[in-house]
């Protein structure tokens, strides 16, 4: 879990490079509405820049991100291109840490300590294993419901930013799997350590 972390906060999440464009292209692009745009370079007014198709600018970091899905303020950084697979491993491990505390915890066990949260035990012998039972059982609760969510929307390769977007995802691919791989690598033994995913494809999703 905490290599996932240190991983998803130290990667980088895909940072565009600088670019070029004259005046009026920047007029043009500058007044697109936001929409679908497969195989079209876009201009971000704040970096004043071109950006790939799929970057979007995160007005807290301050700059274009490839492949940009959201700013999580858990690991102060945005999570895109490059680091997308250590924040899906940050929840996915520590989803199964809480279940391994809440599955270990004794005297009182977690269903001993649902009960007295429940009002069946009205005097508990200390309240500290009841504050971290309920602290786990909430952690396990929001991890493994971002980490299914996140996953979800893996499997149709589209962003929290595409979810904005109407009509037909452009960058879907033949099958779930084939999204995941173009995402998180091959699918082996190593889909599940916080080691660099050798990607297949671009983060365009081509």
């Amino acid at each position: 879990q905490e290599w996932a972390t240190l991983r998803a906060q130290q990667a980088t999440p895909g940072q565009v490079a600088n670019g070029s464009a004259d005046n009026s292209e920047r007029s043009r692009r500058s007044r697109r509405p936001t929409t679908w745009s497969p195989g079209e370079v876009t201009w971000c007014p704040e970096c004043s820049q071109e950006r790939p198709e799929r970057a979007h600018h995160c007005s807290q970091c301050g700059l274009c991100v490839l492949r940009m899905d959201h700013h999580c303020p858990w690991v102060g950084s945005c999570i895109g291109w490059r680091n997308h697979k250590h924040f899906l491993l940050l929840n996915w491990w520590s989803f199964w840490a809480s279940f391994v505390w809440l599955g270990t915890l004794r005297n009182p066990s977690a269903l001993q300590a649902l009960e007295v949260l429940s009002g069946v035990i009205l005097r508990p012998p200390s309240l500290l294993p009841l504050l971290g039972a309920a602290s786990a059982f909430a952690f396990l609760l929001i991890t493994g419901g971002m980490f299914f969510y996140s996953l979800s929307m893996v499997c149709r390769n589209q962003t929290s930013v595409d979810q904005l977007y109407f009509g037909e995802n452009p960058y879907m691919m033949p099958s779930s799997l084939d999204n995941v791989r173009q995402l998180l690598g091959p699918i082996d033994w190593r889909l599940l350590l916080p080691l660099e995913p050798s990607q297949e494809g671009r983060p365009t999703g081509t």
